[in-house]
């Protein structure tokens, strides 16, 4: 009887003390949270690759999810002059295949999907560029990349390392996504163009070198012809989308300026997915200011 008595009381205190000793805790875990996030804004100020690598190296010391909660906060208190985290986040899937190369197709299913799915596109590209060289060109093997029932992004993903294999030549990349279903393939060709549009990325990826980068207010008129290059098919539609934001840029934002990239699409679906993607990202742009 005694002992059930003692057993009553050590709980009662459990629940009533148990709240606040979490309470504690949580603000102690935010608090490491702030200080991991404000030593990397210090080392890498606006550089987006410094970022990428102090957030995968947080991966091997801390854990993936703890740097994903890093990533979280800095999103959250980034300068806005920093581009969106997609990048940052590829840091953490890296990181996550590095210490996991046997399980990672069990943790891709586990990870947050922050940054525009920018942590499962890291480990899928890091095991991509882990195979042997000529190895992603097997359709074996290409077929097996992504896991089943992994979100359609895993495609995108092959697009961006396909162009990579072949040296920066897309045309070849997309004649490989072509062994993929329908949703796949333009996935994949999503992957592929955005690799080509993107200077930042073909920086990173050791496709071009940094003098060699050109604007975009540079760049469109040629950006415009290679999509054109396609004809009347998705590939033309899928290469209006991934230049939407280019235009945008080009053209400081200026939506009405902007939209004559859109009009140059040969395909008129084409034309509606440029307009399309642009609407959405100005919205999303009106959206972030407002809740500065």
């Amino acid at each position: 009887m005694k002992n059930l008595i003692w057993i009553l009381i050590i709980a009662g205190l459990t629940i009533i003390f148990l709240p606040k000793i979490q309470n504690k805790l949580v603000p102690q875990k935010q608090e490491l949270i702030s200080t991991e996030r404000i030593k990397i804004q210090k080392e890498c100020s606006q550089d987006q690759i410094c970022f990428t690598k102090q957030i995968q190296n947080l991966v091997h010391a801390q854990g993936y999810k703890h740097a994903s909660l890093v990533l979280s906060d800095l999103v959250s208190n980034q300068d806005p002059k920093l581009k969106d985290c997609h990048l940052m986040a590829h840091g953490i899937g890296r990181g996550i295949f590095e210490a996991n190369k046997n399980d990672w197709r069990t943790i891709i299913g586990d990870v947050d999907f922050m940054c525009n799915y920018g942590i499962p596109h890291g480990i899928i590209e890091s095991y991509l560029l882990s195979l042997k060289e000529g190895s992603i060109s097997d359709t074996s093997i290409l077929k097996g990349v992504c896991p089943k029932d992994v979100h359609l992004s895993c495609y995108h993903v092959i697009g961006h390392i396909l162009v990579l294999d072949n040296a920066g030549n897309v045309d070849n990349a997309l004649d490989k996504c072509d062994i993929f279903q329908t949703s796949q393939v333009e996935n994949c060709y999503d992957g592929a163009f955005m690799e080509n549009t993107y200077n930042s990325l073909s920086l990173e990826h050791g496709l071009i070198e940094k003098k060699y980068i050109k604007p975009f207010s540079v760049r469109i008129p040629e950006l415009v012809q290679f999509c054109n290059k396609f004809g009347i098919t998705t590939r033309n539609v899928i290469c209006f989308r991934e230049i939407a934001r280019a235009g945008l840029i080009a053209n400081k934002y200026n939506l009405e300026s902007a939209l004559r990239v859109c009009d140059q699409a040969l395909k008129p679906e084409a034309k509606e997915e440029c307009v399309k993607w642009m609407n959405a990202d100005m919205a999303q742009r009106k959206n972030k200011k407002n809740k500065l």
